[in-house]
């Protein structure tokens, strides 16, 4: 997978930002002065993915931002934004239903979302803790106590 585009508003210092990254690079890197809101991007394109992965969960439920974000997976272009107050997708140009896109989301959604932020604290690191709870509940649901 690979993000193109993502465009917010309203996160945090974040006010019509939009970031169109380099399409033929897997690797980007953000770099910048303090306070211009580098770790607000990336917890801004992280809360994005756990709106979405997780749309009834109680700590993503409905997003106090706008967003949209154009990417790449498995030679699908998927375009998911809010701008009109509701979620909705569109793939390869054509919207689909958000039941749809939940239903294919093996092909239409990362398997893992990763992050890294240097700095100290767990400003990011919090954010993938509802993910990391279920997936521990998953593997341990059918391991014995002895195990």
């Amino acid at each position: 997978m690979r993000i193109d585009r993502v465009y917010i508003d309203g996160f945090r210092n974040l006010k019509n930002v939009e970031a169109d990254f380099d399409e033929g690079c897997l690797t980007t890197v953000i770099i910048g002065q303090n306070g211009a809101g580098k770790s607000n991007l990336i917890e801004a394109i992280t809360e994005i993915f756990r709106h979405v992965d997780q749309p009834s969960s109680r700590s993503s439920g409905k997003l106090r931002f706008t967003f949209e974000i154009d990417y790449v997976i498995r030679g699908r272009n998927v375009r998911i934004s809010n701008r009109d107050g509701a979620t909705v997708v569109a793939v390869d140009g054509d919207p689909i239903a958000m039941t749809r896109f939940q239903n294919e989301k093996g092909d239409l959604f990362p398997d893992l979302v990763f992050g890294y932020y240097s700095g100290t604290g767990r400003r990011l690191e919090k954010l993938f803790d509802d993910h990391q709870s279920r997936y521990y509940g998953v593997i341990n649901k059918d391991r014995s106590d002895s195990d």
